[in-house]
């Protein structure tokens, strides 16, 4: 079970609970109290100027705290948080693959989609490139489709990265895997959306509701606004009115108050 102690912090703090996994795999939770705004003894207090500096913005807190250690937890946790959106869906995507994972993420943003809720993702496009190359021509095909039911349905589906940036800087892309439900919850960490990152590999997520997630869709936001609803070569003069109104949509989303 995880503890939460009022022991003094380097962050202010609200009241925060967070939760695990027990050994018969229900959930735990631990509620603290607020606890004040200290440092450690011997912690440098510049640290978190340099971090602010760095951002361009302070810290900020989370309310609650569910940390995704089991893979089927983690998995849950994303389809529950996209049927309870009621608004908006903003995510960003290393890899997307053609398998079951991939299709049920997908046809549940659909549906959201399909009652009203804006959906807008980014997706990086060499990653996919690569790893399509593993999948069956049927499954691909099949992915390929939800994406387009998706934009059809009036969803953003965008592509982050290009040749010439991977060349510039090998290893780039969206290591920022995001999911926000309503800017109210989000889910962030290391699992891509295939079966692998769901089963045979260990890997951690946190799910996270509080000011934080203010700051978390804003950068999914602005990462969707640097990508492109086209992915090259295929670009034209569709393709460019498609972009502009894509980046104007971005732009007006960023625009609103948190």
């Amino acid at each position: 079970m995880t503890r939460i102690s009022n022991s003094p912090s380097p962050l202010p703090q609200t009241t925060v609970a967070a939760s695990s996994r027990t050994p018969d795999n229900s959930t735990a939770r631990a509620t603290a109290k607020p606890a004040p705004a200290r440092l450690q003894p011997g912690f440098d207090a510049s640290y978190w100027s340099q971090l602010e500096s760095l951002a361009g913005r302070p810290p900020a807190n989370a309310t609650d705290i569910t940390f995704l250690r089991e893979a089927d937890a983690a998995w849950n946790e994303r389809i529950e948080l996209i049927r309870a959106s009621r608004t908006a869906i903003w995510g960003s995507f290393y890899i997307v693959d053609a398998d079951e994972r991939g299709f049920q993420l997908f046809e549940e943003l659909i549906a959201a989609r399909r009652r009203g809720v804006e959906v807008c993702v980014a997706i990086d496009s060499l990653a996919h490139l690569a790893t399509a190359f593993g999948d069956k021509l049927a499954d691909r095909k099949k992915l390929a489709g939800l994406l387009e039911e998706l934009k059809a349905a009036g969803g953003v589906v965008s592509w982050a990265g290009t040749l010439d940036d991977q060349l510039k800087n090998p290893g780039a892309g969206i290591h920022f895997k995001s999911l926000v439900s309503d800017n109210r919850v989000a889910i962030v960490g290391g699992r891509n959306i295939a079966e692998e990152y769901f089963g045979e590999w260990d890997d951690f997520d946190t799910r996270l509701e509080g000011p934080i997630v203010q700051q978390i869709g804003r950068a999914t936001l602005e990462l969707l606004r640097s990508c492109d609803p086209t992915p090259a070569p295929r670009r034209d003069a569709a393709g460019d009115r498609l972009a502009a109104q894509v980046q104007g949509r971005i732009a007006e989303l960023l625009a609103k108050p948190p």
